[in-house]
């Protein structure tokens, strides 16, 4: 369904484990709080059940080009949100939106972090 883009070289590297919840998303690129200092590394969100962690579910990669590969983000309630590729922090190929309550909302067809098709799922059948 989705194309697979390969990191390859000094692209990719893992410094650790930095979790979406405790970060800040500035123009596409994630950054520590207080510091601003910008993350490379796997990406993972957690929620949250009785005020308790429970399960951590992986994101997507940040590398010192930005976001890199395949993504999906998730609303606090555990249903997806979006879903899709990135190279070098630009949507490319198709990415998919729900709505919170999980009903699929859009299609959208990018190109370079440029949409050129959208199919609103509300009002088009979409599959």
């Amino acid at each position: 369904m989705f194309p697979f883009y390969p990191l390859h070289g000094n692209d990719y590297y893992t410094q650790e484990r930095f979790f979406y919840n405790n970060l800040i998303e500035k123009n596409d690129l994630l950054y520590r709080p207080f510091t601003n200092e910008p993350v490379y590394g796997d990406i993972y969100m957690y929620f949250l059940s009785n005020g308790r962690r429970t399960e951590n579910i992986f994101l997507g990669v940040v590398t010192k080009k930005g976001k890199q590969g395949h993504w999906v983000r998730y609303w606090d309630n555990g249903n997806k949100k979006d879903e899709g590729f990135y190279i070098n922090s630009r949507k490319d190929g198709l990415w998919i939106e729900w709505k919170e309550d999980g009903f699929k909302f859009a299609e959208i067809f990018y190109k370079n972090g440029v949409a050129t098709h959208l199919t609103n799922c509300i009002v088009e059948n979409c599959p």
